[in-house]
């Protein structure tokens, strides 16, 4: 995950908590220092295979901090379904109910309204000028703590002084990348029958399963919300259907972590405000998928594709002519959130035409 938006550098300002205290490394003496031994010199090695793939070195996981990782919660209205994170931080700014962002220290504090929340803390953030090794990483299991160097550092490879990337395409490409290169480094470092590959093989196949169903949820939550507003159903059918549908994801979701080895891992709970923040992974994630089909599994031309795809992006005059017509179609949005979708949706367009002419060309 990367921090949003970059401009709040501050992550006291950001997140309403105080950092970890930056300490050289755990004491000897510390349950985590073994950890921090074994996983410092691995996280070496994933750098230089990182130079393989066509990652430029970021200043990501160089340090060590204490922080227990980096505590966020949104909330959204009961039946208001995100375009995307980016909603948190448009709506929050305008005060309007619909979704936000509350500064909390605790899950508790998070969960403490009568609103859809999501309560996440991941163990690092890209984007803050070098994301130090913390605890909760050193702790993680190994799938996830492979994916998430391989991620983060993904996300530091774009300039941040150009147009970026719509951050629904960034974050399914990091989410895939991430993946997929902890998967062929577990394979190339450990071989096929270690614990390190098998751990970051159920990795990839945990999220390769549960994306569409995000998706696919998704869906017909929006479709539920638009019977709701145009008067097709009543209050107490919107509420019982809407429950029908997090109740099949959370079945599926279950289904999918004890096929993959992973009954004891604790996820969030299913509601808008966590759909809202799984979109941006799922939303793309089957595109990003099909460019690394079209380039013959490589996963270095694939690295490359979206870094080359970051140096395209639409103008703003662009942009605003495609909200413009998304507005007609999409009703009273948000000028900012339209500009959003507009922008993704003129990318996306945009890769598609560029896997026609690789077709076209093999």
């Amino acid at each position: 995950m990367r921090k949003i938006p970059f401009s709040r550098v501050c992550l006291i300002l950001l997140f309403g908590v105080a950092v970890g205290c930056s300490v050289a490394i755990p004491s000897d003496n510390s349950p985590l220092y073994k950890a921090y031994q074994e996983r410092t010199a691995l996280i070496s090695e994933m750098k230089s295979f990182e130079r393989e793939i066509g990652y430029r070195a970021t200043k990501n996981f160089l340090s060590y901090s204490d922080r227990n990782g980096y505590p966020i919660c949104y909330y959204t209205a009961t039946t208001y379904l995100p375009h995307s994170v980016m909603d948190f931080f448009v709506y929050d700014n305008f005060k309007t109910g619909r979704a936000g962002e509350i500064d909390v220290s605790s899950e508790e504090q998070c969960r403490a309204g009568e609103k859809d929340v999501f309560f996440y803390r991941p163990e690092a953030i890209a984007g803050i000028g070098g994301t130090p090794v913390t605890p909760p990483m050193l702790e993680a299991p190994m799938g996830r703590f492979l994916n998430l160097v391989f991620h983060e550092d993904f996300h530091d490879q774009f300039n941040r002084s150009r147009s970026e990337l719509p951050r629904a395409i960034e974050e399914a490409a990091a989410g895939f990348i991430g993946l997929e290169a902890a998967r062929q480094f577990a394979l190339n470092r450990f071989g096929k029958n270690s614990p390190e590959f098998q751990a970051a093989e159920r990795e990839f196949n945990f999220y390769d399963e549960l994306l569409p169903a995000v998706n696919q949820s998704y869906d017909e939550l929006k479709m539920l919300y638009a019977r709701h507003k145009e008067g097709q159903i009543s209050q107490d059918q919107m509420n019982e259907e809407r429950k029908a549908v997090f109740r099949k994801l959370e079945s599926r979701r279950e289904e999918i972590k004890k096929q993959n080895g992973m009954s004891s891992r604790v996820l969030w709970a299913v509601n808008n405000a966590s759909l809202g923040h799984m979109i941006m992974y799922s939303r793309n994630y089957p595109l990003v998928v099909r460019v690394f089909h079209s380039l013959g599994d490589d996963l270095s031309k694939t690295v490359r594709f979206f870094l080359e795809m970051e140096k395209q992006i639409p103008d703003g005059k662009a942009i605003r002519a495609k909200a413009e017509k998304l507005a007609k179609v999409e009703g009273k949005i948000n000028e900012e959130i339209l500009f959003i979708m507009a922008k993704e949706e003129l990318v996306v367009k945009m890769i598609e035409k560029r896997l026609l002419e690789i077709s076209k060309a093999k």
